[in-house]
């Protein structure tokens, strides 16, 4: 046997009839160990995912689809109109003949177009200008609704072909327009708001392709919401295609929609005869040139031009800009999609020619030529600083 194992045996011998000692407090000492043991191997776990996802959800922002679908269903439902108050939007202007008894359960046929615009305003000369009280909506208030993405061209796609369709009456067109403005950011209107002061004798012009009208719509409520501001001589929307999409061919590359009376019912149809022109319209770039030199001819009288414009779309006529006399205050819509950029560069260098300034949701660039350094603008949802005689995208979600 060797002396390790004569060590062991000794050991086993002498320990053999050991007994410690029992003290309760050793179970109680365990039981704390174990339930400790458990908690640090489920909690810990936990912590990780949820920092994971509240870091996941603060750097990557609300998907603008999600955003735009609670704010939907947060909406107050819009309230069908009764046959009184159709008789007022329509009198002077449209007459209901009453249907037969055996026609009224089948639907009208599509068969009626829009008026064309020389026919509406030579039927407008007879119209007796009077406000729609009966349509007045509450007063936009709410700039936090997030930008119009991309996505949603189907979804105007389908708004359009709603609008184009003769059936449906004047009454609904313009509630369901309205309701479609307020669920985009409020640009067109806060920009007026803020600068009505300032803007004294100016004309409008609109860019009214599909992807603009929920953003002109907000001019016609601020128009209604002011009565009394007669700052705006006139409105002119333009497109850059005909009925069917396809770019006009002539003397002049797009159609020029205008209104001189504080009208509403003419400011409607002949938004709905312009919102007619730009179906099935896919190119992206606009005649914004040929739109202002446009109301240059026609508005003589303005000092000033203010220019509602889609941020997202450069100007396809940019090389006529010499032509262009009148300071160009230009509110632009909507984001660029594109990352470091702020504003399309074709909008800027309207703005320096013609002296006149940029303006989005929450900002007015009075000077585009000479911004202060670290300047912050929001465009959209993102916010920009400027650095170096150039906008960057941050990570900001709030104005510092």
């Amino acid at each position: 046997m060797s002396e390790e194992e004569k060590f062991h045996r000794i050991i086993r011998e002498k320990l053999k009839h050991f007994q410690p000692e029992y003290s309760p407090d050793d179970w109680r000492k365990m039981k704390r160990k174990i339930m400790i043991d458990n908690l640090l191997r489920f909690s810990i776990p936990s912590v990780v995912v949820l920092v994971l996802g509240l870091s996941y959800y603060w750097f990557t922002g609300d998907d603008p689809l999600s955003t735009k679908s609670e704010i939907l269903s947060q909406k107050t439902p819009i309230t069908k109109l009764t046959p009184k108050q159709e008789d007022s939007i329509n009198d002077k202007t449209f007459t209901k003949p009453e249907l037969p008894e055996e026609n009224k359960l089948s639907p009208p046929l599509l068969t009626t177009k829009l008026p064309i615009v020389e026919k509406t305003f030579i039927e407008s000369e007879n119209v007796v200008s009077e406000p729609l009280t009966n349509l007045k909506v509450s007063k936009l208030v709410s700039r936090n609704i997030a930008a119009p993405s991309e996505k949603h061209s189907e979804l105007l796609d389908k708004e359009i072909r709603f609008l184009n369709a003769s059936a449906v009456s004047m009454s609904d067109k313009i509630l369901r327009v309205r309701e479609l403005g307020k669920t985009y950011e409020l640009t067109s209107y806060e920009a007026l708001d803020r600068n009505v002061d300032k803007w004294k004798n100016v004309v409008i012009v609109c860019d009214m392709t599909s992807s603009m009208f929920p953003y002109t719509t907000q001019v016609f409520d601020w128009m209604m919401e002011n009565v009394d501001n007669n700052s705006i001589k006139g409105i002119v929307f333009f497109t850059d295609c005909d009925s069917l999409g396809n770019e006009t061919k002539g003397k002049l590359p797009g159609k020029m929609f205008t209104v001189k009376k504080k009208d509403e019912l003419l400011l409607w149809d002949t938004m709905f005869a312009a919102i007619n022109n730009t179906e099935n319209n896919k190119d992206k770039a606009e005649n914004n040139i040929e739109a202002l030199l446009y109301a240059q001819k026609n508005f003589p009288e303005v000092d000033e031009i203010v220019m509602i414009a889609d941020n997202s779309s450069h100007v396809k006529d940019i090389k006529s800009l010499s032509r262009l006399k009148k300071k160009t205050h230009i509110i632009l819509c909507g984001e660029t999609y594109q990352k470091n950029l702020a504003f399309q560069s074709d909008y800027v260098q309207i703005a320096k020619k013609t002296d006149g300034s940029i303006h989005t949701l929450e900002d007015d660039i009075e000077n585009p030529a000479n911004i202060k350094e670290m300047t912050v603008i929001r465009v959209g949802r993102i916010y920009f600083r400027f650095q170096k005689g150039k906008f960057y995208t941050t990570k900001m979600s709030f104005r510092p």
